[in-house]
């Protein structure tokens, strides 16, 4: 989708995998401070197994540590969510919300 942005995220990848690890976009939210990035995680690390097309949250909380409680499952997908955005944006354009 951002051609220009390839070959940086293809050495970030290769990077990840010399050292056994996958990239994974990692959010996280620690005493009040909210953080998102792309992160390389190894096989320990509850989002490691996560696959295409999935979500996953891990909680890691006083009484769910060192091992979170994990929801995982299949997440829309990009068609989905495409059809999903548009459909809004066209409620939007035909007065509003149902």
């Amino acid at each position: 989708m951002l051609p220009e942005l390839d070959a940086e995220f293809n050495k970030r990848i290769e990077a990840a995998k010399a050292e056994g690890k996958v990239l994974r976009y990692v959010g996280s939210i620690v005493n009040g401070k909210c953080r998102v990035a792309i992160e390389a995680v190894d096989s320990e690390h509850p989002l490691y197994k996560v696959k295409n097309g999935e979500n996953a949250l891990a909680f890691f909380t006083r009484y769910y540590s060192p091992i979170p409680l994990l929801l995982r499952g299949y997440g829309a997908g990009n068609s989905v969510t495409a059809a999903g955005i548009f459909a809004d944006i066209l409620r939007t354009l035909h007065g509003g919300a149902q």
